[in-house]
């Protein structure tokens, strides 16, 4: 029997942070969430998810700091959503796969989460 999938949404607006675990586990994915950056990396490592989901802004690391310590010991897909359109340049040089600007339609999220699930 394969292994379960694991996705982690990292993010730190409740709402937000249910609404995208719910788009997530609506393909299939068991969900874990947390609500800060230094939480996100430590739950990467422990759960060491199939897929995380990343805010750019959190309330301790920004999300390339976040990226970039996931880096250091996984090669986890990493789908960042932020309001912000000047970061996409250093998010994508930091090694995140995939890059969403807020706002955004549910359907193309859960399409981003299923076409990073079929590649790895």
């Amino acid at each position: 029997m394969p292994a379960e999938r694991v996705g982690l949404v990292i993010e730190d607006d409740l709402d937000f942070r249910s609404l995208v675990s719910a788009v997530v586990g609506s393909v299939g994915v068991s969900v874990r969430s947390v609500a800060t950056g230094a939480a996100g990396v430590d739950a990467a490592r422990e759960y060491k998810p199939d897929i995380v989901v990343l805010d750019f802004g959190l309330p301790d690391l920004n999300g390339l700091e976040v990226a970039l310590r996931i880096r250091e010991f996984s090669d986890v897909p990493i789908l960042v959503l932020t309001g912000r359109t000047d970061v996409a340049d250093s998010m994508l040089a930091a090694g995140v796969d995939e890059f969403m600007t807020k706002p955004f339609r549910v359907r193309e999220l859960r399409e981003r989460v299923l076409t990073i699930l079929r590649t790895t």
